[in-house]
């Protein structure tokens, strides 16, 4: 299937070192994230989620150079695949939105995969401090 190995979970050739550097750059930025991801959708796609999880998971299990770099993976995973797009974003969005971020996972994109991110909790913090300076402007009044 699609993507993982028994080597290396996100891109062969890449050494243990290697991924769990990468890994720990991730978590150490998805760590401070708000909360807002989406229930894993029914179907062929939450499928290809829990199969690729899977794969992390036997890669910690697994006496592999990556086992150091698997557990921090499974708690990256979540916060860089299953964000909601949008704040009132619908479920077929969560799926196209899933399918393509497994597509990057696969690819080891991880730095996409952050940026993206990055981007969605901007706009959370926007609007959380829009909500906030309208309460400001009330009490002062």
């Amino acid at each position: 299937s699609s993507g993982i190995n028994a080597e290396w979970p996100l891109r062969p050739g890449l050494e243990g070192e290697q991924v769990l550097t990468k890994c720990k750059k991730v978590y150490t930025e998805v760590v401070k994230w708000r909360r807002n991801l989406f229930l894993l959708p029914s179907g062929a796609v939450g499928k290809q989620f829990i199969e690729e999880l899977n794969k992390v998971i036997s890669g910690f299990a697994s006496q592999s150079s990556c086992e150091s770099a698997a557990m921090t993976m499974m708690m990256i995973m979540p916060a860089l695949l299953l964000q909601k797009p949008a704040k009132r974003s619908k479920t077929a969005q969560h799926v196209q939105a899933l399918k393509r971020r497994l597509l990057l996972w696969t690819e080891g994109k991880l730095d996409d995969l952050l940026r993206e991110g990055k981007a969605i909790q901007q706009r959370l913090k926007r609007a959380k401090q829009t909500k906030v300076h309208v309460e400001q402007v009330f009490v002062r009044l």
